[in-house]
């Protein structure tokens, strides 16, 4: 999946986007399975700012909801630790930030197609979902930590065009 970060290879390290977001670098990214029915969004929530931004639509999957109006069990999809539910699929390590995301999932489609030998992955799924780890996303910092991928459905001229 295309690294839209890299449109802007000037600010690698530096603040972007807005006074409160920094390009994230050196840092792992893990692929969770979601395992509850839910709606994807519309794509026009990429800038995270509910004042400069008021009437964008807040239907379907965000962090809160994962319909319009109906709470996922855990806010975010994701329940950390869990043994059951969202389960790691894959993870990759970023240096600088701006490398294209790629994790093989093999066994997770595998498992889908219910092929015999499939491995590491035995949950129901609704899709994928992209986080940060744990200890990258309890840490305190002053200003939040972005890195953003957009597929051709998404409502913005980041790449890729389609």
């Amino acid at each position: 999946m295309t690294n839209t970060i890299a449109y802007r290879p000037d600010l690698l390290g530096r603040k972007s986007y807005d006074s409160v977001t920094d390009r994230a670098s050196s840092f792992d990214l893990e692929l969770f399975n979601i395992d509850e029915d839910w709606d994807e969004g519309s794509g026009y929530d990429f800038v995270y700012n509910d004042e400069l931004y008021p009437l964008l639509p807040l239907q379907a999957a965000n962090w809160y909801d994962k319909k319009t109006n109906e709470a996922w069990f855990q806010e975010g999809a994701y329940i950390s630790g869990s043994t059951s539910g969202s389960t790691i699929i894959g993870n990759q390590h970023f240096v600088k930030g701006n490398e294209n995301l790629e994790i093989d999932i093999t066994d997770y489609v595998n498992h889908l197609l219910q092929l015999s030998g499939a491995t590491g992955y035995t949950g129901t799924s609704f899709g994928l979902g992209l986080k940060f780890t744990d200890d990258f996303e309890m840490l305190e910092t002053t200003n939040r930590q972005a890195v953003a991928f957009h597929t051709k459905y998404t409502n913005t001229f980041y790449e890729p065009f389609y």
